[in-house]
């Protein structure tokens, strides 16, 4: 395997695990939204 092309796979390794925790950051948010929103807001 040439330099370059382990660099792009190490580099697309670690984009792919940046995405991931994002995306899990990005469900906690949503649950965290989703449960504010069950609270009922009396008037």
């Amino acid at each position: 395997m040439s330099g370059a092309a382990h660099h792009q796979t190490r580099y697309n390794y670690y984009s792919a695990q940046a995405w991931f925790h994002m995306d899990r950051h990005q469900h906690h948010q949503n649950q965290a939204d989703w449960h504010a929103s069950q609270i009922p807001r009396w008037p």
